[in-house]
């Protein structure tokens, strides 16, 4: 599973295609692993908030679980 491909599908339109967060501070994803963990960012995306929507039943589980992984290693 390609954490990449997920991530330039579904989340670029928003946190822009090197994750800077097109100029929004909470959306800078650059970093993010140095901030929430793998289960913090997991949730993030299953259930949304602060402005983000939730992906749960868009994404599959192990579609969330590699981009939580390979977000969680941003640091």
């Amino acid at each position: 599973m390609n954490a990449e491909s997920i991530v330039k599908a579904n989340c670029i339109s928003c946190h822009g295609d090197t994750l800077d967060g097109r100029g929004a501070a909470n959306k800078n994803l650059q970093k993010v692993g140095a901030k929430l963990s793998k289960d913090q960012i997991a949730n993030q995306i299953n259930n949304g908030g602060n402005g983000m929507p939730g992906f749960k039943g868009k994404l599959k589980p192990e579609e969330v679980t590699a981009v939580a992984d390979w977000l969680a290693a941003k640091k």
